[in-house]
């Protein structure tokens, strides 16, 4: 429930941006900390993070898309999503890496080990 969650404040992020810009940019998503669920985003998150090793390839899917959704660059959330996403690489489908691989590309995490690993799952 918490990684659906997560996903929803993404989802409205989509839908506020949506309304403030007509084209595809992400130029909107930057200003997502002025909605009212700031708190609780941060909330879920490290709530999240205390309970990765319980999370389903479907949840961390889910949270890690949001993280970069909402450009979350918590560097506690983001690791320990990211390293759970490469233990995990071999339960995750092709639409579940490429959410994970997305969400990571947006807050700019950059590890190689955690790359290759979800890149070789989509071989």
């Amino acid at each position: 429930q918490l990684a659906q969650s997560l996903w929803s404040c993404g989802r409205m992020v989509d839908q506020a941006t949506s309304f403030c810009n007509d084209d595809d940019d992400d130029e909107g998503e930057d200003h997502w900390m002025n909605l009212s669920f700031e708190k609780s985003v941060m909330s879920i998150s490290q709530e999240l993070t205390s309970r990765v090793g319980e999370m389903t390839p479907k949840d961390l899917a889910q949270a890690t898309w949001a993280i970069g959704k909402l450009r979350l660059n918590n560097a506690r959330v983001v690791c320990a999503f990211a390293y759970k996403a490469k233990d995990m690489t071999s339960k995750l489908n092709a639409i579940e890496v490429t959410n994970c691989m997305w969400g990571l590309c947006k807050v700019n995490f950059n590890d190689r080990e955690v790359a290759t690993a979800l890149c070789e799952r989509l071989l």
